[in-house]
């Protein structure tokens, strides 16, 4: 593996780990019904995969379920329902044994669009709280999607000397 790469694997495990300790800094618990529902929801249904038009590859039904978690739980609930997902997907999907650092990237990976969509629901409940539905959880969608896959995508565009955007 590259320096670049190295490097960049190494901030986003930092940053993801910086998330999790600005989280546990939080205080308050939200809901914990709908905490508990969101975790089994999105841990079942992370083996299911849905097709998009136009799009190669597939989305985890389970996205639905982190991005409800966002909007309605703290970001601590959000980060263990993310990461619970992420970690069911390794134990019961993964063909081979994981690799320790692919798992710690990926985990950090989502922890970091976790974080960062959390930060786009408070400014927008803060500013635009009179924003229509659809139009704030596309924001957060949009936020979480882009930012999970594009650290995704330049992980692998490092790893493997490819342009992260064109592929």
């Amino acid at each position: 593996m590259n320096r670049q790469a190295r490097l960049y694997i190494g901030s986003v495990v930092f940053a993801g780990c910086m998330t999790v300790l600005a989280a546990l800094a939080q205080t308050g618990w939200g809901n914990s019904t709908l905490f508990i529902t969101y975790l089994v929801a999105a841990v079942a249904s992370s083996g299911m995969k849905i097709s998009l038009p136009t799009v190669r590859g597939t989305l985890s039904v389970n996205f639905l379920f982190i991005l409800l978690s966002i909007t309605e739980l703290t970001l601590f609930q959000s980060l263990i329902v993310g990461c619970s997902a992420v970690i069911w997907q390794y134990i019961c999907h993964a063909g081979e044994r994981p690799e320790w650092i692919k798992v710690a990237f990926n985990l950090t990976s989502i922890c970091c669009a976790l974080g960062l969509s959390k930060q786009v629901d408070l400014l927008i409940l803060a500013h635009w709280s009179d924003l229509a539905i659809p139009l704030h959880l596309g924001a957060i969608a949009t936020v979480y999607y882009m930012a999970n896959t594009g650290s995704v995508a330049m992980v692998i565009g490092l790893t493997e000397r490819r342009n992260f955007i064109t592929g």
